[in-house]
């Protein structure tokens, strides 16, 4: 979170820290002149009176690197699972497409679940469950856009080296 600086030297920010689901109503008190806002609350931030969107982190990314899809989500399985039953991967793709199916048919009836379970916003939970669709692909492009992020991991520090894509995901 940004706090009240104008046209100075990025040595001079002064970042302060808020639970991400406080950070609205931190930006719209003035208590902070700019954040960043996560998953669903980006929805919030969206229709917010007073409050503008400078830039989606699909829209960086596309900046930084030509692409105009990132990587947020992956489904993943043990690899000693993989191994010992090789045509898991199929079954379990075909379950995940069948759950994500169900909750798309069923979303208002899903999401009441979820809110009397954990709580929360009901509004907030069903335009994030709406975003991003999850077409369980790995395509070439994919690809690409998966050695990119690597790239910038690396060089963040995140992660110590680049690694074969085929060592990571089962493909």
């Amino acid at each position: 979170m940004l706090r009240r600086v104008y046209g100075v030297d990025d040595k001079t920010l002064r970042w302060e820290s808020y639970p991400q689901e406080k950070l609205l109503d931190v930006l719209q008190s003035g208590n902070a002149d700019a954040v960043v806002l996560l998953d669903h609350f980006f929805f919030r931030g969206e229709v917010a009176p007073g409050i503008r969107c400078l830039y989606t982190d699909g829209e960086a990314w596309k900046k930084l690197h030509g692409f105009d899809e990132i990587i947020k989500h992956m489904v993943a399985a043990r690899e000693d699972l993989l191994r010992k039953h090789p045509g898991i991967k199929d079954t379990l793709l075909k379950a995940f497409r069948e759950s994500f199916a169900y909750s798309e048919a069923h979303l208002e009836e899903v999401g009441d679940a979820f809110i009397e379970r954990y709580g929360g916003d009901k509004e907030a939970l069903l335009a994030s469950a709406r975003y991003p669709r999850i077409e369980f692909t790995f395509t070439e492009k994919e690809q690409r856009v998966a050695e990119a992020e690597m790239e910038l991991l690396v060089e963040v520090g995140q992660i110590p080296r680049k690694a074969p894509l085929s060592t990571l995901f089962a493909m």
